[in-house]
């Protein structure tokens, strides 16, 4: 179970790999997928506690991943629509700036995933409120972010690549959440929250994620 990855359904020796570029070890990766451990916590999430892989849903991923969005687009029942900036990237349909809006109607979806995506966004509550407003009524949103204990630490002085990875702990981030404080601008928005606790227990096996998934719930 250890060395098992959920999404490629392989068992893998180690959840190790070297960067081709860097030549540096990379921790947690499936060799396979090239996912990481985020990924495979949600994976297990979709997998035993939502209908994706059964009921008809339209589901938006947003900044989709290589493998994930193979899995998604490989199965009938659901309509797939996918969003990044980079609209080169493969797999992206439609160009987003969730700065600005998400290029889809009122009430389409009935699941939205968006992973490490938000701490990259400077108007993080606008995406916030966009992903609510193409949420249907009870669609719900997983959502993953790093976290750190206390306050959300964000500081839009600090633009330098070099200072946000200092600040930030990634070049491109412009803020770290706190649990509480994603929490409360979610919830101001108007979601319902629930924070999947069961899939940080350090009893679980590594290729569960570290932090929480956050599933939030239009109402």
């Amino acid at each position: 179970m250890k060395n098992y990855c959920p999404i490629c359904d392989k068992n893998i020796n180690f959840f190790s790999m070297i960067n081709p570029k860097s030549k540096n070890l990379l921790e947690g990766i499936c060799p396979s997928c090239k996912l990481q451990k985020r990924h495979r916590s949600a994976f297990m999430y979709f997998k035993e506690k939502t209908n994706i892989f059964t009921d008809n849903i339209s589901l938006l991923h947003i900044a989709p991943e290589k493998k994930l969005a193979e899995i998604f687009l490989s199965l009938s029942n659901i309509k797939y629509y996918s969003i990044d900036l980079n609209e080169k990237r493969k797999y992206v349909q439609k160009k987003s700036d969730l700065n600005k809006n998400i290029p889809y109607n009122n009430n389409t979806f009935n699941i939205i995933y968006c992973c490490h995506v938000l701490e990259h966004i400077e108007n993080d509550i606008q995406a916030m409120k966009e992903m609510y407003r193409v949420l249907k009524s009870n669609g719900k949103a997983i959502i993953q972010v790093p976290f750190k204990e206390g306050e959300i630490y964000e500081n839009y002085s600090i633009t330098s690549p070099k200072m946000r990875k200092k600040h930030f702990n990634h070049p491109n981030h412009v803020r770290i959440y706190s649990i509480k404080g994603i929490k409360e601008r979610l919830s101001n928005i108007g979601f319902n929250i629930e924070i999947e606790e069961s899939y940080i227990n350090d009893e679980l096996p590594i290729w569960f994620d570290k932090y929480p998934l956050i599933i939030v719930q239009k109402i």
